[in-house]
């Protein structure tokens, strides 16, 4: 999966897989495609370097990701705009892994 219009490569980090087929994945920002393998939105401004943590899928679709100088951030599933950021934590660039999902 490398959408024309990507100037990183995809794939640098594993992909997340919606309940509706979406897959979500993170270059050089953060690409939503469609089942049918088209762009459904992208988010996160282009990045110079290569986002390598994975984006994860939360039950009600809700997309998460962090990544290095990328603060924990929760994206609509059917637009990519941001529900919500954890800024000023001051912990952004030391994000080194990807997020996770509790069972609660």
């Amino acid at each position: 999966m490398n959408p024309t219009h990507v100037t990183l490569p995809i794939g640098l980090s594993a992909p997340a897989i919606g309940a509706d087929g979406s897959v979500y994945a993170a270059g050089d920002r953060l690409w939503a495609i469609s089942p049918d393998g088209q762009l459904r939105w992208s988010a996160l401004n282009p990045s110079y370097e290569a986002l390598s943590a994975s984006p994860v899928v939360g039950r009600d679709g809700t997309v998460y990701f962090a990544a290095h100088n990328v603060a924990l951030t929760a994206f609509d599933p059917s637009d990519g705009h941001v529900l919500w950021r954890a800024d000023g934590m001051g912990w952004p660039d030391y994000v080194v892994a990807s997020p996770a999902i509790g069972a609660d």
